[in-house]
């Protein structure tokens, strides 16, 4: 009987061969699949490592600023600022080269994703700090610029003890960065990202100026509805003819962001 059940597998290797390449194959698609699945839910247990509830982003849309003109763009920033400061709602104000929840990002170091951020944005996003310390004022007197770091990359950087206060830039690099604090981690491509290297660097428009923002950052008061961002939208306008805004809570660019990860996963 075996031996009658050999004959005929054999007599038929070929339609054999053919059912077993293709259980193969969707073995090998399967454990992809399930391996992929396992990673998205290891990093879903992760920190974040900031707080975006309660949050707003506010995409200026203008055209780049030419030679000399930067002065201008950080002129009117500074009067959109203190006019969405100005809403009752609103208890922070901050301003940033790219936003959470997107691929966009700004870093002066290599292998490493960043962004160029302000003072307050720290307020923002309740970014927490093992070592050091933020951005502040006291900065403005430095002739290097500051910047702050996740671990993952002091751990490269310093792999023997603390980077405070150590330049992280090359020598031959003409911009001096020197690490003044590190945080636990940032995950800027959200709740199913790996994580990976992170640095912020400071952005001052006393020293900055040849840096313009693209996106203005608002924490409110929990609650804030719609209503809030009708009427911002009219005020900021008012101040800023020549500058577009689109005005999006954190929440609903996260739950777009995280959908089209989810779908490539379908």
């Amino acid at each position: 009987m075996i031996r009658h059940l050999f004959k005929m597998v054999w007599n038929r290797k070929r339609k054999n061969a053919l059912i077993i390449v293709e259980i193969l194959c969707s073995f090998v698609a399967l454990f992809g699949v399930a391996l992929t699945v396992l990673h998205f839910m290891d990093n879903a247990r992760r920190p974040l490592g900031f707080e975006w509830r309660d949050t707003w982003c506010i995409a200026m849309n203008y055209d780049a600023p030419g030679p000399g003109e930067q002065a201008n763009i950080w002129d009117t920033i500074d009067r959109i600022m203190l006019t969405a400061k100005a809403f009752p709602e609103v208890k922070a104000v901050a301003a940033s080269d790219a936003t959470p929840y997107t691929d966009n990002m700004f870093s002066m170091i290599s292998g490493s994703a960043g962004d160029l951020v302000t003072d307050s944005y720290q307020d923002i996003f309740q970014v927490k700090l093992s070592q050091g310390r933020w951005f502040s004022r006291e900065d403005d007197a430095c002739s290097w610029l500051p910047v702050v770091i996740n671990e993952q990359l002091a751990r490269e950087f310093s792999p023997d003890g603390s980077p405070l206060g150590k330049r992280i830039s090359p020598p031959e690099d003409k911009i001096d960065l020197r690490v003044v604090g590190v945080m636990p981690d940032f995950r800027r491509r959200g709740e199913y990202a790996a994580p990976e290297n992170f640095a912020f660097f400071r952005l001052s428009p006393l020293k900055d100026r040849q840096f313009t923002p693209r996106y203005l950052l608002l924490r409110t008061q929990a609650g804030t509805g719609a209503g809030f961002e009708e009427n911002l939208a009219a005020r900021l306008q008012d101040v800023a003819r020549n500058i577009s805004f689109d005005i999006r809570s954190m929440e609903s660019v996260s739950d777009e962001f995280l959908k089209t990860i989810l779908l490539r996963l379908l």
